[in-house]
């Protein structure tokens, strides 16, 4: 069995979020400690899809069972974190 949990997307961004940190400083940790995620998002960003979108098409490219409605409430939950902070 792995030892690594997996964490939580609002968590992680709660804790960068409470720490002060920017949407861009967040992104650029992220890119930094995961460079296949500038990779991803260059995609994205290339294909034109919404990021609800470009993750259900990674998602069932790779067999991965998950539902849109939650995609959508987390990016949601993700979106309105971002938005009610002041920067």
């Amino acid at each position: 069995m792995n030892n690594r949990q997996a964490i939580s997307p609002l968590n992680l961004l709660n804790r960068f979020l409470s720490m002060g940190a920017t949407p861009q400083q967040i992104e650029q940790t992220i890119f930094n400690q995961y460079p296949n995620f500038r990779i991803l998002s260059n995609q994205m960003k290339q294909s034109g899809m919404n990021p609800i979108e470009f993750a259900m098409q990674i998602a069932k490219q790779y067999n991965i069972p998950i539902q849109q409605t939650e995609i959508s409430n987390t990016f949601s939950q993700m979106w309105n974190m971002i938005s009610n902070k002041k920067y």
